[in-house]
């Protein structure tokens, strides 16, 4: 049996790595990111319910459940495939690839916030990762 993507999954794929390349390549989302998702989830309701009013005017029996269905499966490849190629930057292509540091620093900048959160002694952790890695560290 020969496994294939359906056209539809390939044009998510490819609108998730568009993304990534047009828009949130440039500057830092990391924190960005969960509200711009938020105003997306804001526009595509009120453009499914649109959506769904033409459907009952053109006479078609879509129902609201295939629709929430439709667009959550999208979303959902595009989100998981723009975030793929996001990590795959970070890690292999950035400029800042060259600096040393530890390796969640590398995909996000939540890592450096998350490691001082946990700790009141945040800038001990700066040091020893300056002990370690040099005097440039990629946090």
């Amino acid at each position: 049996m020969e496994a294939s993507i359906h056209p539809s999954v390939a044009v998510d794929i490819l609108t998730g790595f568009g993304l990534h390349h047009l828009i949130f390549r440039h500057g830092e989302w990391d924190f960005a990111g969960p509200l711009l998702a938020a105003k997306l989830i804001l526009i595509g309701v009120p453009a499914l319910l649109i959506s769904l009013g033409v459907a009952w005017i053109c006479g078609q029996t879509a129902t609201l459940f295939n629709y929430l269905y439709s667009c959550i499966k999208h979303g959902t490849i595009t989100l998981t495939a723009m975030t793929f190629s996001i990590l795959c930057y970070r890690w292999r292509f950035h400029p800042l690839r060259g600096f040393q540091g530890p390796p969640g620093a590398r995909l996000s900048n939540a890592y450096i916030m998350w490691k001082t959160a946990k700790s009141p002694m945040g800038f001990e952790m700066i040091r020893h990762y300056h002990e370690r890695y040099g005097d440039f560290v990629r946090v």
